[in-house]
């Protein structure tokens, strides 16, 4: 929800602005896993972002926040060998990345996919 618009997450139904347009195309992504967890919050309170500075307003002294939408903090990386082929793999979440990764690991331990 924001100042000019609602995001249904689970309907997928956008009402007015887009509250999300600013934090990237997986946004609703990062949302939807979160709202899956076990032990969730009420209510998620996300600040806004700043495009110009690339930052978010944190709610504590620190710069940036843990687990919100918006900045650097929205861009990890992974360094994985290129005989993988991510390339094309939308990885949303920790758990993901662990199937993805336990996945090569059995390959690896198997023999598959070999280094010539």
């Amino acid at each position: 929800m924001g100042a000019g618009g609602i995001y249904y997450l689970d309907l997928d139904r956008l009402e007015g602005l887009d509250p999300l347009s600013g934090f990237g195309p997986r946004a609703a992504n990062h949302l939807r896993r979160t709202a899956s967890f076990k032990h969730l919050p009420d209510i998620l309170v996300n600040s806004f972002y700043d495009p110009k500075k690339d930052e978010v307003a944190a709610f504590e002294e620190l710069i940036g926040n843990h687990g919100g939408l918006g900045g650097n903090q929205s861009h990890a990386f992974l360094l994985y060998l290129s005989e993988w082929n991510l390339e094309k793999e939308e990885i949303v979440g920790a758990e993901q990345l662990h199937s993805i990764l336990k996945s090569k690991l059995v390959q690896a331990l198997s023999g598959e996919g070999e280094r010539s």
